[in-house]
């Protein structure tokens, strides 16, 4: 398949099926020097050329990859201090409502209910601005893609499960404590 580009000056493009690109880029060549009045030859491929516009897209994602990998762990190390302070106050509270009779889901369900409202402020808040900055980076191509509310959801999830999981942890350490430990001081 050939396609002239006319507005381009001697442009042409080829969509080529073979594995012999040598003999063809040859044939081509060899063309191209009977039918164009003397300008020169020189060759490219599409993909080759697509690879080097978006270079920078894809070091910039790999960059961004690198840094939300460190803000992942670096959130959740600060979820994990918080969760083990949290704890920490709440061990004589802990060791009463054991005491009493309360299950390990119970206390798991009391430590973390508090931080997983504030992830969930946290992500109605981040939302918008998310959906803002990535409209907006996306008016830059030539073709766009649409994202869904699938996008959200799914982080959103995601980021809940990895909140719960980091406190969970401490919580689960503290729950399966004795409570005379906790009451050993009162």
């Amino acid at each position: 398949m050939a396609i002239i580009l006319g507005d381009f000056g001697n442009l042409i493009s080829l969509k080529l099926t073979t594995k012999n690109y040598s003999q063809v880029i040859s044939d081509v060549e060899n063309k191209w020097k009977e039918f164009s009045n003397g300008a020169p030859f020189d060759y490219y491929f599409l993909d080759e050329e697509f690879n080097r516009i978006y270079s920078s897209e894809k070091r910039m994602s790999e960059v961004f990859a690198l840094f939300t990998f460190l803000a992942i762990i670096i959130a959740c190390l600060g979820l994990f201090g918080l969760a083990t302070f949290t704890a920490e106050q709440k061990t004589k509270e802990i060791g009463i409502r054991k005491a009493l009779g309360a299950s390990l889901l119970n206390i798991v369900f009391t430590l973390s209910s508090n931080f997983m409202k504030l992830v969930g402020v946290a992500i109605l808040i981040s939302m918008p601005v998310s959906y803002y900055i990535m409209n907006d980076w996306l008016q830059g191509f030539a073709y766009k893609t649409n994202f869904g509310i699938w996008i959200f959801a799914g982080t959103a999830i995601l980021v809940m499960g990895v909140a719960l999981a980091t406190v969970s942890y401490q919580a689960i350490s503290v729950g399966i404590s004795k409570p005379s430990d906790a009451l050993r001081t009162e």
